[in-house]
């Protein structure tokens, strides 16, 4: 029997009342909730100061904004799992020394304050956790911020919309009905079939020439080349055969335009 059973059954009445209603704070020691229910283990200061982690009862949250419905499936909501070493409030559940349930200590991240400091009215903070390199902020100057580890899509209040990846010096942007692709790395597309409906394609830095259209440009040259056969009959055919040799040298198999 561990020190908590013992002084639960020798004082059960006074632990009561000394626990309800009353509030303590303590460290979180233990994250590893097999359950993964949300559950730590809390090293409350002044109560659990003597005992090991190992025989700590589990806490759970005072506050839960998950909604469950019955059976596997289904429910909504947002969850937060504190990491080691957080301070947290307790309270113990109807006095239940086994009952201990906690709750968030104000203590804004000075990083975060920065962040959110020079555009702080209407500022909301969904996500943010250094250790993870993870935030998700939304201030009326600087838009809707979605990071992660240096990658980040940013929603600004223009309702402009940039994509960017760390990875590699690429970055995509939505801005004023246009989509814009900056990258200074290969782009990669690779799909059974890429079609690009536009009633306007330019390829190239500076494109002023039109692209040629191979089966047109073939039929012409081949009525041209039975002319030029007509007018040296001694010889042969030798004009349709030089050009119809040279259509599978010119015209790709792969891309096609619209006429």
């Amino acid at each position: 029997m561990n020190f908590l059973q013992t002084e639960k059954n020798n004082h059960s009445h006074k632990f009561k009342e000394e626990l309800v209603g009353t509030e303590w704070m303590g460290i979180i020691v233990d994250t590893d909730d097999e359950l993964f229910m949300g559950r730590c283990k809390v090293k409350v200061f002044e109560k659990f100061d003597e005992l090991p982690d190992d025989v700590l009862p589990w806490a759970f949250p005072s506050y839960s904004s998950v909604f469950a419905k019955t059976g596997d499936d289904g429910g909504a909501g947002s969850f937060s799992y504190p990491k080691v070493g957080t301070l947290v409030r307790i309270t113990f559940q109807n006095g239940d020394l086994y009952s201990p349930e906690y709750s968030v200590v104000q203590n804004l991240n000075k990083k975060m304050q920065s962040e959110i400091s020079s555009s702080y009215t209407n500022s909301q903070v969904v996500v943010y956790d250094e250790d993870e390199d993870m935030k998700i902020i939304y201030t009326q100057d600087g838009g809707l911020l979605i990071w992660h580890k240096g990658s980040f899509m940013r929603i600004d209040k223009d309702k402009h919309i940039t994509i960017n990846h760390v990875g590699s010096p690429s970055k995509q942007t939505f801005i004023d009905g246009h989509v814009r692709i900056d990258s200074t790395t290969d782009i990669i597309e690779k799909s059974p079939m890429i079609h690009a409906d536009s009633p306007d394609t330019r390829l190239g830095p500076s494109a002023f020439e039109s692209a040629v259209r191979c089966e047109s440009l073939f039929e012409l040259l081949n009525q041209l080349a039975v002319i030029i056969d007509s007018k040296v009959p001694s010889i042969g055919p030798v004009a349709v055969p030089l050009v119809n040799s040279y259509i599978a040298k010119c015209c790709s198999t792969t891309v096609d335009i619209a006429k």
